[in-house]
């Protein structure tokens, strides 16, 4: 069901993600409910979920029409950290996320990004996104207990060093964006839980989603970005 899904949302490229192992961490009845949830967010009224995202992003972030987007490296780069704040300003503030985050659905000047995001979405269970933004604020703060606490949560404890690399090396600042890169990383994750008989939660599926199509979308400017500049400006943005 999930596969038909993503042929039917054009969204074909983002299917190698889902590796043989990951079958083998996700529970059947829990692969097929994410997937219906997916489905019937296509026959649903966006516009609540909408208004609430538009209203919370910052003014260089907008929601508008697609359309072109900047050709010159400067204009690229300051786009492509405009759309890695929008996915942590996503993942930070809104109980409901909109996953496809690919090329075609922006449009973007030197100044400011809007999107079109369509009808792929999904609401996060609360414990999973709760957990989600330990993970990442507990990496970019360099709070090792936070960290370690939130891939407990998460039963992702086997594939801690996976994920350590996935985030990347060094301090953040200047990360390039591959999409092999990005389904070696979940290959390997699902292969190390299932060594150990672990179990993921369903909205790993929506997770995956989201993040192969931040990957479609910023692997093709070839640019190294500051990841950890767009993390801690969507941190401060939702922290009270």
């Amino acid at each position: 069901m999930l596969r038909a899904l993503l042929a039917g949302a054009e969204l074909s490229m983002i299917r190698d993600y889902v590796s043989p192992a990951f079958f083998d961490v996700m529970p059947p009845r829990q692969l097929t409910a994410e997937a219906r949830a997916l489905a019937r967010a296509r026959f649903r009224s966006s516009d609540p979920a909408l208004r609430a995202l538009s209203s919370s992003l910052p003014p260089e972030l907008s929601l508008g029409d697609s359309g072109s987007l900047p050709l010159d490296e400067h204009a690229r780069k300051q786009h492509g950290q405009r759309v890695l704040q929008l996915y942590f300003h996503q993942i930070y503030t809104q109980p409901t996320a909109f996953l496809d985050l690919r090329p075609e659905c922006f449009a973007a000047t030197e100044a400011h990004t809007s999107w079109s995001p369509g009808w792929l979405r999904i609401t996060w269970e609360p414990g999973f996104i709760q957990a989600i933004r330990l993970l990442y604020r507990g990496f970019y703060t360099d709070d090792t207990p936070m960290f370690n606490t939130a891939l407990s949560d998460l039963s992702l404890e086997p594939a801690r060093d996976t994920f350590i690399r996935h985030f990347g090396g060094g301090d953040q600042r200047s990360v390039r964006f591959e999409r092999a890169h990005f389904h070696q990383t979940f290959h390997h994750a699902f292969q190390a839980c299932a060594q150990h008989e672990g179990r993921l939660q369903q909205n790993f599926i929506s997770l995956g989603l989201m993040l192969g199509c931040l990957y479609a979308h910023l692997e093709p400017l070839d640019l190294a970005l500051d990841v950890r500049a767009a993390h801690d400006t969507a941190l401060a943005t939702a922290m009270p």
